[in-house]
């Protein structure tokens, strides 16, 4: 393993451990706390689409990024868009509902596609983005419309997945020797050509920990919504 492979590989337990400590707090007190973890969240979500979006647009002019520039891209962006949330409030509010939709379209992606024939279509990748989109936006708006009835809600759902996100990585790296299929943070948003083998993508590892995000997000609902006081 070069050392840019290892540090890649320090970087991902870093953010990894965060996303457990972090997703912990945004599950129990997201609604409460908002304005002081809008920061975090606008940094995902700069990194995270900066992370998978040049290495695409590259490839359109037959190139490829290195690593560590696109290390360095992603960091940056992240950090502009933490910033641009801490900034304007309405704009943070709607990013935290299209992340809950993005993640929820995933998820009918994946249940959807594992029952169809995907294979040669290679038109499938621009339609999953697609519904990505449109879900992401749903969820933006039904937040930005309805901020004080789900935005407790939809913390609880972000923190809960990020916590479980965190749990399922940690289990992919420590038990290696059976070659465990856990769907963490990095591949829940991938491009899986095997989707219609999900016994050999999702196995008893991801089944717990979907399991796991299910238990803190109703937990986190429970907290918020009966514990503390009105959101303000």
């Amino acid at each position: 393993m070069g050392l840019l492979d290892s540090a890649g590989s320090i970087n991902q337990d870093i953010l990894a451990g965060t996303m457990l400590v972090v997703g912990l707090f945004v599950t129990f007190f997201g609604a409460r706390f908002f304005k002081h973890i809008i920061f975090f969240v606008g940094f995902l979500i700069g990194g995270f689409l900066t992370y998978y979006s040049v290495p695409i647009i590259w490839s359109w002019f037959d190139a490829k990024v290195q690593d560590d520039t696109l290390l360095y891209m992603s960091l940056t962006v992240g950090a502009l868009c933490g910033v641009l949330l801490v900034v304007v409030y309405k704009a943070a509010v709607f990013s935290c509902g299209a992340i809950c939709g993005a993640i929820f379209s995933q998820i009918l992606w994946i249940a959807v596609v594992a029952n169809v024939d995907t294979e040669g279509k290679d038109w499938m990748p621009g339609v999953q983005i697609g519904v990505l989109v449109v879900f992401a936006g749903l969820g933006g708006w039904l937040a930005f419309k309805f901020v004080e009835q789900v935005l407790k809600a939809i913390t609880a759902f972000v923190g809960g997945f990020m916590f479980a996100s965190g749990i399922a990585y940690f289990i992919g790296r420590i038990d290696k020797k059976n070659d465990t299929n856990v769907i963490d943070w990095v591949i829940f948003f991938g491009s899986y050509k095997n989707y219609t083998n999900l016994e050999d993508v999702c196995d008893v590892y991801c089944i717990v920990c979907i399991l796991l995000w299910l238990v803190m997000f109703a937990a986190g609902c429970f907290v918020q919504y009966k514990l503390h006081k009105k959101h303000k």
